[in-house]
């Protein structure tokens, strides 16, 4: 049986951390488990899906980027004609940015227009970073303060370099890559990002925003008091429950889907497709499969 509990991000966010509502509906959840799981002999394993942390700030993203590259949408405000610009925030601590294409929406901006717009993003109050797409397949770029970092997918192995981080590494697996940034600012960001840039409908640049900011206006309804989604650790790194041993070694949350199937009795190889397979085989590629 698979069960989400979503009051804790909903009240997270309306109410903020402080106001001791996400910590009650924890405790209401556990209260449930226990009555709903009185004399359960089987295992259970609790995660949760992100962090959270209290807002202070809120930054109007779209409006900035339409300041410099022209009319931008976000919802609600959608009815504006020919785009320069598409703002998408997710948690509020994180915006995809799509930009218009030289021609038209049909090709990709030029590396060198995201470039420019990132380090202009980075000027302002309340950025943490700004990831956009590297010049060849599967790599990307994070712009930071502390500088400029790539990552990519290149032979089957992942690598990470630049200042941006405290590890280089190159030639890594997804699990030799998880350990060495496991303690880093943004840990896992070659994984991640070669994952994210894999797909087509990620934006051409992805905006973290640093802890307490929040991407959004104020006029959002209701108004965010805690948001989500940036690529730093707060937001990242997750707590998590068993009944039964974990495996040692560092996981990302995708890998609990292949720990439940074996504390179930279910072969990983009835999933033979899915990312925790092709992990574990060994043949994982930060692709979108269809």
């Amino acid at each position: 049986m698979f069960a989400v509990f979503p009051s804790v991000d909903e009240l997270g966010h309306t109410f903020g951390l402080a106001s001791d509502r996400p910590r009650q509906a924890l405790e209401e959840i556990d209260r449930q488990l226990a009555e709903k799981l009185a004399g359960f002999e089987g295992d259970i394993l609790l995660s949760a899906d992100h962090g959270l942390t209290d807002t202070h700030t809120h930054l109007d993203v779209r409006g900035i980027v339409e300041a410099r590259e022209g009319i931008t949408i976000a919802f609600p405000l959608i009815g504006k004609r020919f785009p320069q610009a598409v703002v998408c925030e997710s948690g509020n601590g994180m915006a995809n940015i799509y930009l218009a294409g030289a021609e038209s929406w049909a090709e990709l901006p030029s590396v060198e227009r995201c470039r420019t717009l990132a380090s202009h993003l980075l000027e302002i109050d309340g950025i943490d970073s700004i990831a956009l797409r590297g010049e060849t397949p599967h790599t990307a770029e994070l712009w930071t303060r502390r500088g400029v970092g790539r990552v990519g997918f290149t032979d089957s192995r992942l690598f990470q370099e630049g200042s941006a981080f405290a590890t280089a590494f190159e030639h890594a697996t997804p699990q030799k890559a998880l350990e060495l940034s496991a303690v880093e600012e943004n840990p896992d960001a070659a994984f991640a990002l070669t994952s994210l840039f894999a797909s087509e409908r990620a934006g051409d640049l992805l905006v973290s925003a640093e802890v307490g900011v929040d991407l959004r206006t104020k006029s959002e309804w209701p108004e965010h008091h805690a948001s989500h989604g940036a690529l730093h650790r707060q937001h990242t790194v997750v707590p998590v429950l068993s009944s039964a041993p974990l495996p040692e070694e560092p996981l990302r949350t995708l890998d609990l889907f292949g720990v439940t199937l074996e504390l179930a009795g279910i072969s990983l190889d009835e999933y033979a497709e899915s990312d925790t397979a092709r992990l574990a085989r060994g043949d994982w590629r930060p692709e979108v499969w269809r």
